[in-house]
């Protein structure tokens, strides 16, 4: 094993002249990873040909130059070039499988509800260039590390499975997400909110609830399903906090750019 400086990194890059082309987002996420002192050497190696050509790494080189961090790496040298076809031909493990293996049952379903969890909880109401960067595909890692945090996210999955089988238009993820945040911030309300929106029972049609059921509805019609998943979430929000504040509302109106508000 080698512990990998940015020099020594900038230095093997050089001999990188036969690779794919490097993602920059695979890049920023391993650094950031570095930066935050959760890298962990697992085997993984740096490859290089007997010809002294590196044919496998460049994507965590790059991250350990990006990051100015230096990290331990196992090295492999001398590896024939007939080897290049058989790099990263395996079925890569998905959050899901990873959860699995961990022992965690509803793998998907809790994949999914920890993203949107991470959403809610770092919307703050920041003008954006888009939605989008307020929402984060967590790996398995911070995944395991956030469940490990938030066991009521395990839980919530549950509830938010139940409630989503009395109202099909509400997407889980999204859901369960925002369950685990809203119970956090008033229990009594967040079942009140939930209930309501799966139920449509005893509610008046300006109702913040129902206000935002009958438009989960009008998303599930031919002309606007394709709405993005970020959007409906954001309206999620709108709801929410109306129904906080005791307000009620006529329509839910989300456009992608607008600020990401933050649950109260």
């Amino acid at each position: 094993m080698l512990w990998i400086t940015p020099s020594i990194a900038t230095a093997m890059l050089e001999k990188n002249t036969k690779n794919r082309r490097i993602d920059m987002n695979v890049v920023r996420h391993l650094a950031e990873l570095m930066k935050a002192g959760k890298w962990r050497e697992n085997g993984e190696t740096i490859k290089f040909s007997s010809d002294g050509q590196m044919i496998d790494g460049q994507h965590r080189l790059s991250a350990i130059v990006l990051s100015g961090c230096t990290v331990p790496i196992e090295i492999r040298e001398g590896l024939d070039a007939d080897v290049i076809p058989t790099i990263d031909i395996g079925k890569k493990r998905t959050v899901s499988d990873v959860l699995k293996i961990m022992g965690r049952s509803n793998t998907n379903s809790l994949a999914a509800a920890v993203n949107w969890a991470n959403f809610f909880l770092k919307s703050d109401g920041v003008k954006t260039p888009a939605t989008i960067h307020r929402f984060s595909i967590l790996d398995a890692g911070e995944q395991a590390e956030f469940i490990e945090a938030n066991p009521h996210i395990i839980e919530c999955v549950n509830i938010g499975n139940n409630l989503y089988q009395k109202f099909k238009q509400i997407r889980p993820g999204i859901l369960t997400g925002q369950f685990f945040v809203a119970h956090q911030i008033d229990p009594v309300q967040c079942n009140e909110f939930f209930n309501g929106i799966a139920t449509g029972a005893h509610m008046d049609e300006y109702d913040a609830r129902m206000v935002l059921r009958r438009r989960l509805i009008l998303r599930s019609s031919t002309t606007t399903r394709r709405e993005p998943m970020l959007n409906i979430a954001v309206l999620h929000t709108y709801a929410w906090n109306a129904f906080r504040e005791g307000r009620t509302l006529r329509r839910l109106l989300y456009t992608t750019g607008d600020a990401a508000p933050k649950m109260i």
